[in-house]
């Protein structure tokens, strides 16, 4: 869960990023990263989810809860 709210931070920064100059070759370049990555944090979720406990479903829904308000900021 932390590498995926890890993966959320950098997603939102390069939204901001994004947003403030789409023209920005350097900005276009980071989203072929992001697409590898997001293969990744489902593979590692997809484990994750296999065994998880209570006490992790717990903070799955406490990152769940600050990762939407974090995309929810950069969807505006």
């Amino acid at each position: 869960m932390d590498s995926y709210e890890e993966w959320v931070d950098e997603y939102v920064s390069f939204m901001e990023d994004y947003k403030n100059n789409p023209s920005d070759m350097g900005v276009l370049s980071r989203s072929a990263k992001f697409l590898g990555k997001s293969e990744e944090m489902t593979n590692k979720f997809d484990d994750w989810k296999s065994s998880c406990n209570e006490a992790e479903l717990a903070y799955y829904l406490e990152v769940q809860a600050r990762t939407q308000q974090k995309l929810l900021s950069v969807a505006q």
